[in-house]
């Protein structure tokens, strides 16, 4: 079988290379007598393609209060697909973690899921760290793939907090 992606994304990324990701999945939950705790680990090394919205993707985005901060992202993975949020609260919601820059995204649509040829195209939202579930940055740290300071400064902010 021929990798249409694989041969696309060859292609564009001579062009416009792509970022480095940390994919942190949402591994399940628990209901303690009404509140819900979530889940994440099962982290993985992605690379992906940040891009704007269009026209109905932006509607789209817009309808569930996410337009000005929304993109979208086709990305190279090898692990289990990742998990949208609720529509309503974003719940159980798979992030990921931008490296370069330091930012969490939270996965809210999974438009094209791709996972078993390796690719997928998801809709992603903005998170500042201080709305980050602390679960989700205690993943990151636990999958030993950054370090504390890679989390909480940036580079070209000469160390300052990226947030």
């Amino acid at each position: 079988m021929i990798n249409l992606h694989a041969i696309a994304n060859h292609v564009i990324s001579k062009i416009y290379p792509n970022d480095d990701f940390i994919a942190i999945r949402c591994t399940g939950y628990a209901n303690h007598i009404g509140v819900i705790d979530y889940f994440y680990g099962d982290c993985e090394k992605v690379s992906g393609q940040v891009q704007t919205l269009n026209g109905d993707e932006l509607q789209q985005a817009n309808e569930i209060m996410q337009g000005e901060i929304s993109r979208k992202i086709f990305i190279s993975t090898k692990g289990p697909p990742l998990t949208a949020g609720r529509r309503d609260t974003q719940e159980g919601a798979s992030y990921l973690f931008q490296v370069n820059n330091k930012r969490f995204w939270k996965v809210y649509t999974i438009s094209e899921d791709y996972t078993k040829c390796g690719w997928g195209l998801l809709f992603i939202s903005l998170v500042p760290i201080e709305l980050t579930p602390q679960n989700v940055i205690e993943a990151l740290k636990a999958s030993g793939f950054v370090t504390n300071a890679d989390i909480f400064t940036n580079e070209a902010n000469n160390g300052q907090s990226n947030y």
